[in-house]
């Protein structure tokens, strides 16, 4: 597997074409939102993934509105056809070695699969006012 940074906008429209699912939960990047991504580069870590050539995941973060320094992951994606090969946890790695503070992940209460591993990796769940469903926050990171 390799990981790239992402200093190039242009490199993310690799994502234009990606879905996935996850019982009722849909997700695609839309243009707005691929827009919107494109504008963090530059002023947040950003990573792509590949296995064997083949884009297998993405992972964005940046500093956090919220939580005083902090990085908050804005979005970690897998590919469905890399799922359960370690490509997150990878993408995940590349963002404690990089980010030198805490990290936060808001997520679904839904998205199970997504709260086990961030669990997995040392992220706890924490109240959040300003969030209706699941914030956890990894402080080992500093």
């Amino acid at each position: 597997m390799e990981i790239v940074i992402v200093d190039n906008p242009n490199q993310l429209d690799i994502l234009s074409d990606k879905t996935a699912n996850f019982g009722e939960l849909n997700f695609k990047f839309s243009p707005k939102y691929l827009a919107e991504l494109k504008s963090l580069v530059n002023k947040s870590l950003q990573y792509i993934a590949t296995i064997d050539g083949n884009f297998a995941g993405y992972l964005a973060a940046k500093e956090s509105d919220i939580w005083p320094d902090s990085f908050q992951i804005v979005e970690l994606f897998v590919d469905p056809s890399a799922q359960r090969k370690g490509v997150a946890s990878s993408l995940l790695g590349k963002l404690f070695t990089d980010a030198h503070c805490q990290l936060v992940v808001e997520t679904e209460k839904e998205n199970l699969p997504a709260i086990t591993l961030y669990k997995k990796h040392g992220f706890e769940e924490v109240e959040n006012e300003n969030w209706d469903d699941i914030t956890l926050v990894r402080n080992d990171n500093k």
